[in-house]
């Protein structure tokens, strides 16, 4: 079932063009990979679905809603929720803090009972807790629960963004290049990981990552676009054997790694 679709949108910066009629459809359950070399144009898709940018033109589908020009806290209320190319921490918390914070957000907690410390609300803070444990463990963070997110090396850190991500509920995660900076290991670790929060959540994944030995592991899709426009999409070996990919991505060492 397509769960979320881009229908001839169109994204101008002073008259050139970031995205051009760009469709896209992205199917429920599956990990995409929405690639491209530096400028394509796939931040700013990213941007146009989360609601940061509006489009000039065309439609943001999701789960059957028109969602464009929805502002960016209504996108993520619909499901949709993203990681950035930097990591977005709240760095004097600890790293169990910063997994509160996401599930904060999701949770339903009324001004007068938090006022009042109720035993309801008491009862809810302590499920949070629990449930904020649960991702650490998920993904493999119980160690640095009680780290402060900006004394934890650069790995976990970029892990940690996801686990935040995560405890926000989300229908669908959008990684802006969940593995830069990240060693051998822990790319490898990050593709299990993604995998899992599919497997055992059902949730959408839509990557934009630099690394096209990790893209072509983990995704079962991918599009890619140029200047903002779609130029091929297709399984893995479709895209590597395309000579117009390799032309414009593939064919470059220094994209290649």
């Amino acid at each position: 079932m397509t769960q979320l679709e881009l229908q001839k949108v169109s994204k101008f910066f002073g008259g050139l063009a970031a995205i051009s009629r760009l469709d896209l459809q992205v199917q429920q359950g599956e990990i995409i990979g929405l690639i491209g070399p530096n400028g394509a144009g796939k931040t700013t898709t990213f941007n146009v679905i989360t609601g940061e940018l509006r489009p000039n033109e065309g439609e943001v589908i999701f789960e059957g809603q028109d969602i464009t020009g929805l502002r960016p806290h209504q996108v993520a209320t619909l499901g949709i929720v993203r990681t950035y190319q930097l990591v977005t921490l709240f760095p004097g918390y600890t790293a169990l803090k910063n997994v509160l914070v996401g599930l904060h957000l999701g949770a339903r907690i009324g001004f007068a009972e938090a006022i009042l410390n109720s035993r309801s609300h008491q009862r809810k803070e302590l499920h949070l807790y629990r449930q904020a444990q649960e991702i650490l463990n998920f993904f493999n963070l119980q160690a640095v629960a009680d780290e402060p997110a900006e004394n934890l090396p650069h790995g976990l850190q970029r892990k940690l963004g996801v686990a935040i991500a995560l405890a926000a509920r989300p229908k669908m995660l959008l990684l802006d290049e969940p593995l830069t900076g990240m060693n051998p290991n822990e790319v490898l670790e990050m593709i299990a990981t993604i995998r899992r929060i599919r497997d055992r959540n059902g949730i959408t994944v839509v990557v934009v990552e630099h690394n096209m030995r990790a893209v072509m592991a983990l995704c079962e899709r991918i599009v890619v676009i140029n200047f903002g426009v779609r130029i091929a999409e297709g399984a893995p070996q479709d895209i590597q054997a395309n000579k117009q990919v390799v032309e414009a991505y593939l064919g470059s060492d220094s994209h290649a790694a």
